[in-house]
């Protein structure tokens, strides 16, 4: 259904934008796959919303970013 397809998405986008985002902080692989799988089903639209503002921050400003990893 359309519903069906609209809450994939929504999951595919969660799951995605927190990889990405953790990948970002210089996660190892093992630990971002195991944080996601939580992450992306009990996280409250907040805070989503606030790390998906900040992974958009540090996507913009690589060297805040390569200084967090650090």
């Amino acid at each position: 259904t359309q519903a069906g397809e609209a809450v994939a998405a929504r999951i595919a986008h969660r799951h995605e934008l927190l990889t990405t985002f953790l990948r970002r902080l210089g996660l190892p692989e093992a630990v971002i796959a195991h944080d996601v799988e939580g992450l992306e089903h009990h996280i409250s639209p907040e805070t989503f919303q606030a790390i998906a503002a900040l992974d958009r921050y540090l996507s913009d400003h690589p060297d805040v970013a390569r200084s967090v990893r650090s």
